[in-house]
């Protein structure tokens, strides 16, 4: 969203289209993140890991994924790992 609001973006005609396509996937997205989604997604993303522990892209991705959660400790982990 951020990127959308600088140009070339700004200066585009279907902008105003683009910002409210971009903010209804991303209301949506939070509104499909329940707890037992993100539980789900955490299973995951372990799995995973336990099959490519060395993969960086995927502790980053994971980090990330925890500090939106707001389990910043382990987020801390990901990222040394990365």
């Amino acid at each position: 969203m951020s990127r959308l609001g600088q140009a070339p973006f700004t200066n585009q005609l279907n902008h105003a289209a683009q910002v409210l396509a971009i903010r209804t996937r991303m209301k949506e997205a939070r509104e499909q993140m329940t707890g037992e989604a993100a539980e789900e997604a955490r299973s995951v993303y372990l799995g995973a890991l336990q099959t490519s522990p060395d993969d960086y892209r995927l502790h980053e991705n994971f980090a990330e994924f925890l500090e939106v959660r707001g389990a910043l400790a382990e987020a801390a982990t990901q990222w040394e790992a990365v």
